[in-house]
């Protein structure tokens, strides 16, 4: 346990140096790459925070080594040494070393067998070491501590899951699916564009106000049913969530979700979440704009304002994939299309 123990704090301690990494290289690296790979380079941390390996020598073995052991082979050294010491020299000891130095050469058997002392007191004192017997362990604390990681880790993670099994089925128990011809027409049509062979369903739910992405097994792409939709804006939303479908987003969310339950104890992995799910609708506007005039970038952008009227984030799950967003993310998702690369009408 104690080892497990050791070698998740050593991920966590190592994930937190790369989002950290990331976090102070963030300006630099958004003017020399692309909002795509902003957003998959946070694979990295992932990784590192779930993959559970550790070189032998560590930051975190060295931080949180165990103190005792030392003490405990110097406890065994003392004891050996106690053991082996010789008493008090007795009268008759003290005539024989004063017979020695009259007879030297006498005594010269003794002397030999004297210096070989050392050396069988060395070879006897690392075998009294690994003999020593053990000092009570910490398995019992470590056993509480990995107990209430784990508990706290699963319950997370199935609040997270039941959470979003139950915004599904209320969106799903409301929604109905849609038959308009024109905007059946108009999806077909981004599903050629993208080469999506296998298009998610497309609803439309009342539950919702605006579009977006939902489920994982059973993925849909779910349309306010209140609202009637501009046709030039609709092809915009729905290029916008096919490219999340394509790309796996909603996957992806949850591996972070997972990091993030995992690793309850660390706010960056929640840090990161935030970030990751920031650089995921980023990434996917710089791909809707990639190819657009103008005129089209101005109608897209009038769409994500249109968007900021609606309910909010609050009432859009966090592993769902949603046009929506606050003030603030709206604007800078404006900044990404009026920055990106223009196409000439």
């Amino acid at each position: 346990m104690n080892e497990f123990l050791l070698l998740l704090l050593s991920m966590s301690l190592s994930g937190t140096l790369l989002a950290l990494l990331l976090f102070l290289l963030r300006p630099l690296l958004k003017r020399n790459l692309s909002r795509a790979w902003m957003y998959y380079i946070w694979c990295i941390v992932a990784l590192r925070m779930l993959l559970p390996f550790a070189p032998r020598q560590n930051l975190v073995g060295s931080l949180l080594a165990d103190p005792s052991a030392a003490m405990r082979q110097l406890s065994a050294l003392s004891a050996f040494m106690e053991d082996t010491a010789p008493a008090a020299l007795p009268s008759d000891q003290v005539f024989n070393n004063a017979v020695s130095k009259a007879f030297p050469e006498k005594a010269s058997g003794s002397v030999k067998d004297a210096a070989q002392k050392p050396d069988t007191l060395s070879a006897a004192v690392p075998a009294a070491l690994d003999s020593a017997p053990p000092a009570p362990a910490a398995e019992p604390v470590s056993a509480v501590l990995f107990t209430l990681w784990l508990a706290t880790a699963v319950f997370l993670f199935l609040h997270k899951a039941a959470a979003s099994r139950a915004f599904l089925r209320k969106l799903y128990a409301a929604s109905h699916a849609v038959t308009a011809q024109e905007i059946t027409a108009c999806y077909a049509s981004v599903c050629r564009e993208l080469s999506v062979r296998r298009p998610p369903r497309l609803l439309a739910s009342p539950e919702t106000d605006t579009a977006m992405l939902a489920g994982m097994l059973r993925p849909a792409v779910i349309l306010p049913a209140a609202k009637e939709p501009d046709m030039r804006s609709l092809a915009c939303i729905l290029r916008h969530e096919l490219i999340h479908y394509k790309r796996k987003d909603v996957w992806f969310k949850w591996l972070f979700q997972l990091t993030a339950c995992i690793h309850f104890f660390n706010p960056f992995s929640h840090a990161v979440c935030r970030e990751v799910s920031r650089c995921c609708e980023l990434a996917c506007d710089e791909t809707v704009v990639k190819n657009m005039t103008p005129g089209e970038r101005k109608a897209y952008g009038s769409t994500l304002l249109n968007a900021l009227e609606a309910r909010g984030p609050a009432h859009i799950n966090p592993v769902s994939a949603s046009l929506c967003g606050n003030a603030k993310f709206i604007k800078e998702r404006l900044d990404t299309i009026k920055m990106s690369k223009k196409k000439q009408p």
